[in-house]
């Protein structure tokens, strides 16, 4: 989430937050903020959340992918009012997807 339109001098002028999915549903389940994301980045890359990921987490495609990412987006969008970010116009960017996969 960044400010489209800096007004205010402000240090703060990008925030990452990350979304947890429900690849059946393409809900959100849960909104992580930017440690919680680096927590599941560095699970990932140890191979823990990799190993433990079920195959039933898998999205079945594309379309299915694609309407995630929208769903996951408008939750954002919806959710920035609660974030008490400092921004006039905030804007919400996908920056990276990270998708498990069946073997």
């Amino acid at each position: 989430v960044r400010d489209r339109i800096t007004t205010e001098k402000s240090y703060v002028k990008k925030t990452i937050i990350g979304i947890s999915v429900d690849p059946e549903e393409g809900v959100a389940v849960v909104m992580l903020r930017d440690w919680e994301l680096l927590e599941k980045l560095n699970e990932l890359s140890s191979g823990q959340g990799v190993k433990t990921a079920r195959a039933s987490e898998s999205f079945k495609d594309a379309g299915n992918l694609k309407d995630s990412l929208k769903r996951a987006t408008v939750y954002v969008e919806e959710s920035i009012a609660d974030m008490d970010l400092p921004f006039a116009h905030p804007e919400v960017m996908c920056m990276c997807l990270i998708c498990p996969a069946n073997r």
